[in-house]
């Protein structure tokens, strides 16, 4: 019997179409993992990016159109593009070879979340007209120029990976205060300050709040210095929290505070946040603001003849609105120029008294030291016998107006309450709460 011959010319070329089908296969595989992937990661390094360029800024959205007369200064924006960009740039991108380069066009501000059905056409760069007294900050840093290494070969060319992140200012579960009572309902001082929207406190914005006695008065009482946990502590417990970050377990409204006569030692820690320095205290133990100057309506005792008529002088005769405001006659800018400008403490002679203290040069690094929570107390209930406690009713935002130079009053500055949108306090905290100050938050 003859074998049949097999033809094996029929079967040339099936394996090459076989291992060509294989290949555009691997090759989509690979696509995926090595292209989509890089994809990925450049996609999350921007981000990264665009979040801390949006938290940035945010922290510089602490200006209240109400605060200051209606319209926030030019510098307010700015400050908040400048911080954005430096932050974000410190990030690396692609593949962490290079810094990320967001620029004045790659940040935007708005007075509201979005437009209609979450346009992002609200948001409008400095050069494009922003408004000063926007409250939501967009980083959007595209990456253009993608090449692929596998898709490529099967058609498709460069690709864009574009991030995008918006922040504003909400209130914090956790922060921190200093111990001092603004009291509610307190009778403004003569020179009224502009009409403000109410706040269930009968507190106007911009309003000077005096009657926070200075150690060594011969004055009874409590001079509204608060222990957040009466009647553990004493002065070291009030010194320690005025020389560091302050009370950060706030406790809630309703909470029973209080503090008992006079705290002597809290006059240095209280001067520390001016720049003025004694006894162990300096700028590592305890920060001072960007600026000491400090702003007066009347003029403090002199000590001698030869004291600097800088530091004893009326530097705000308006008695209101120092924060942000204009005042006919002032020898100082308002605080939030003051603080752009570094300004130290209006003398050479620190305090004006000649004593041990050290007039200290802020620096632009300084921390805002002097924008403050404050609990919001009713001070009549701490004018009684021990034990002296009244519940927390809120809590302010306060502008620290003056150092303490001896007997006599020390006075702070209502810029709203802590929870309100585009108040001062920006500080730190975590995101989430109803009554803390407010706090960068990521939104978008």
């Amino acid at each position: 019997m003859k074998r049949p011959h097999v033809r094996r010319s029929r079967q040339q070329g099936a394996i090459i179409v076989m291992v060509a089908l294989a290949l555009v296969v691997m090759l989509g595989f690979l696509g995926l993992i090595v292209d989509l992937g890089r994809m990925f990661i450049i996609k999350t390094e921007l981000q990264n990016a665009t979040d801390a360029c949006a938290l940035a800024a945010a922290r510089e959205l602490t200006c209240s159109a109400s605060a200051v007369g209606g319209t926030c200064p030019g510098t307010f924006l700015q400050n908040a593009q400048a911080a954005g960009i430096a932050v974000g740039n410190r990030n690396l991108v692609d593949l962490q070879s290079t810094n990320a380069a967001l620029g004045s066009s790659n940040i935007s501000f708005s007075t509201v979340l979005s437009g209609s059905g979450g346009s992002d056409s609200v948001y409008q760069t400095i050069a494009g007209g922003a408004s000063p007294n926007s409250q939501y900050v967009m980083c959007s840093l595209p990456q253009t120029g993608i090449v692929m290494y596998f898709m490529r070969l099967l058609g498709f060319g460069p690709q864009t990976v574009n991030a995008m992140a918006v922040a504003t200012l909400s209130p914090s579960i956790t922060s921190c205060a200093i111990p001092l009572g603004v009291c509610e309902g307190q009778q403004p001082l003569p020179s009224s300050p502009p009409p403000s929207q109410s706040n269930g406190f009968y507190i106007p914005f911009g309003q000077w709040s005096t009657g926070l006695y200075a150690p060594g008065s011969n004055v009874t009482g409590s001079y509204n210095w608060v222990n957040f946990n009466p009647p553990s502590g004493g002065a070291s417990v009030l010194n320690a929290l005025l020389q560091g970050a302050g009370e950060c377990n706030l406790p809630p409204v309703g909470t029973l505070v209080g503090a008992q006569g006079v705290k002597q030692s809290l006059s240095m820690a209280w001067n520390s946040r001016f720049g003025l320095y004694t006894s162990n205290l300096n700028p590592s133990n305890a920060q001072p603001d960007k600026t000491g100057i400090a702003y007066t309506v009347t003029s403090p005792p002199v000590s001698s003849a030869s004291a600097t008529p800088g530091a004893n002088s009326t530097s705000w005769p308006c008695g209101h609105s120092a924060y942000g405001g204009q005042c006919p006659g002032a020898t100082v800018p308002n605080f939030v120029t003051a603080q752009a400008q570094s300004l130290p403490y209006q003398s050479t002679d620190p305090m004006g008294l000649h004593n041990s203290y050290t007039n200290m040069l802020p620096s632009p690094l300084a921390g805002s030291r002097r924008i403050a929570v404050a609990p919001i107390i009713d001070c009549s209930a701490l004018s009684g016998t021990n034990p002296q406690a009244t519940p927390v009713q809120g809590y302010a935002c306060v502008l620290m107006l003056n150092p303490i130079t001896g007997p006599g009053g020390v006075r702070v500055e209502f810029e709203g309450l802590a929870n309100t949108p585009g108040n001062a306090c920006a500080t730190s905290g975590l995101p989430g709460g109803t009554i803390g100050p407010m706090v960068p938050d990521l939104v978008q």
